[in-house]
């Protein structure tokens, strides 16, 4: 919720306060590590309004960090991502694409029972060539399933003595030519009115924010 009587102060008009919130970001390591880093660190939130952009009434500022994966990499790994995106939603996604696949292709598949649709069965069958398109497909297909994952920090301002700076876990998949759906995970809200204070109250809860993207 909009919090009034803020300040307008920004997070870059204070480098103390700046420098421990990017540095934190920056180190944050989530424990699945199945994916690659858009960035070394942590980018810096857009917050001053411009033409064709409107900032939000309590962003002042912040950083993020992104990394990437896609159900491919947790299919082929078994290691899903945390709570929110698991290995049955891999097995789903795989399920998704060989119904798709044997829709596109009902002709090829009508001396092939519905419960010996899958890749071993149709190979000892002699379908070897159609299994290993089927397959291509299905991979294409989780390949496509893309997921971004990470963290935000955004600095609220100021209120009398007291600053506030939220922090959120995220994760955001794009489902193969679909839309996206974006989720967040963890949301911890910080009080503080000095550098000190700042530093104390993120080194206590950083365990906990990079269990979020656990392996599982």
């Amino acid at each position: 919720m909009y919090k009034y009587n803020i300040e307008k102060v920004y997070l870059d008009q204070q480098p103390e306060l700046n420098d421990i919130v990017k540095d934190f970001v920056t180190n944050l390591t989530p424990d699945y590590n199945d994916g690659h880093s858009y960035s070394e660190e942590a980018e810096e939130i857009e917050c001053r309004s411009r033409s064709g952009f409107s900032a939000a009434g309590h962003n002042h500022g912040g950083f993020e960090r992104q990394w990437a994966t896609d159900l491919m990499n947790i299919w082929g790994s078994g290691i899903g991502l945390g709570d929110n995106i698991t290995t049955d939603e891999a097995h789903e996604g795989h399920n998704n694409a060989v119904e798709c696949f044997v829709s596109e292709n009902e002709a090829e598949f009508k001396d092939i029972p519905e419960d010996k649709r899958n890749y071993h069965d149709m190979y000892e069958m002699g379908f070897s060539k159609l299994a290993e398109t089927m397959d291509e497909y299905a991979m294409d297909w989780l390949s496509g399933c893309r997921i971004s994952f990470g963290y935000r920090a955004m600095y609220e301002g100021k209120q009398g003595a007291w600053h506030t700076l939220v922090i959120y876990a995220c994760a955001i998949q794009c489902e193969y030519n679909s839309a996206f759906r974006g989720d967040t995970l963890k949301e911890i809200e910080i009080k503080f009115r000095n550098a000190t204070e700042l530093q104390s109250k993120l080194d206590k809860i950083k365990t906990e924010l990079e269990s979020v993207f656990r392996t599982r």
